[in-house]
């Protein structure tokens, strides 16, 4: 059996707490004994090392607590926000069917707004004629009368003249009452369009206000969307450290076992010696991907070093 631990025989990652140079040193030390055949010499040396290995066990599932929840955390803040963009959604699907109601109502605005400018323009030119046929019936009038006044004896004789003028008379009198009648049509219309097109103002007002909001809508969905991504990856990378949290976790609640019962098996310290200057890479490393694995010595060491950092002591103490 090899009686030396590879951390620094391999020249890879160093122990960073004390702890984990203590529990290094003394499985090398029980190691050593266990060698030359000192066996109740190796059980002293597991068992001093149990403080240091409850320890760092009680901090790896300090860690693992932490990561689960912040790994709860980020996959509850991407559903909210899933939810969010869900809403927008439905609000943008909502905006649009106003938005589309809205263009039907105003083009059919815009064809009733037409349609009263022809029937306006149609209006003013009755109008117009019926105004040129008053002024020829007033002009044939006004002929009759200077023509009447030099034969008022005549008129009396004969009263073709005098029929002519209350013909004339009446009809423009009629002409005065039908251009009353086109003039009051015309202000009704004229209402009538001013009307339409102030609804046809407030409805394309009411468009814009709608596209803009629209637009709004769009732009905060793919700030929303950068979020998600942004917290998929973190979620991803708080995955892959709560993986090997976990792994790591386990070793010391294994050793932790260990060193209670060493007076009962001391076999188990050797075949946790093998298990750490094993080379197979095996567990989740802790600063990759996810995708790559490390040997279990490696996996220690960089995680030790990640619980010694002030920010996760901190985590801690506000646990």
């Amino acid at each position: 059996m090899d009686n030396q631990i590879q951390f620094y025989a391999k020249n890879e990652l160093k122990p960073t707490s004390d702890e984990l140079k203590s529990v290094v040193a003394g499985l090398t030390e029980a190691a050593n004994h266990l060698y030359n055949q000192r066996q109740e010499a190796a059980i002293e040396a597991v068992m001093a090392m149990t403080d240091a290995v409850t320890y760092l066990h009680t901090q790896t599932i300090q860690g693992e607590l932490l990561y689960k929840k912040e790994q709860k955390e980020v996959t509850e803040t991407v559903a909210s926000i899933i939810r969010r963009i869900g809403n927008l959604n439905d609000e943008m699907m909502q905006v649009q069917k106003r938005i589309s109601d809205l263009e039907v109502k105003i083009k059919k605005q815009d064809v009733d707004a037409q349609e009263l400018q022809r029937h306006l323009a149609d209006l003013s030119r009755n109008l117009d004629k019926m105004e040129r046929e008053r002024r020829e019936h007033q002009r044939q009038l006004d002929e009759l009368n200077d023509r009447s006044a030099g034969r008022i004896i005549l008129s009396i004789l004969c009263l073709g003249l005098d029929r002519a003028i209350l013909g004339i008379k009446s009809l423009i009198d009629q002409d005065a009452a039908r251009i009353h009648i086109l003039q009051d049509e015309m202000n009704r219309y004229s209402d009538a369009l001013g009307n339409g097109e102030n609804q046809l103002r407030v409805a394309k007002d009411v468009q814009m206000k709608l596209s803009e909001e629209q637009k709004r809508n769009e732009n905060n969905i793919k700030d929303l969307q950068k979020q998600v991504d942004k917290l998929h990856l973190e979620e991803k990378n708080v995955r892959t450290k709560l993986s090997a949290i976990t792994q790591v976790a386990g070793f010391y609640g294994k050793l932790k076992a260990v060193c209670a019962g060493v007076r009962e098996n001391i076999i188990w310290v050797q075949d946790i010696i093998e298990e750490l200057n094993d080379d197979q890479p095996r567990i989740v490393d802790i600063d990759a991907s996810g995708l790559e694995l490390v040997p279990l010595r490696t996996a220690l060491a960089k995680l030790d070093g990640l619980l010694s950092t002030d920010r996760m002591l901190e985590a801690f103490q506000q646990k």
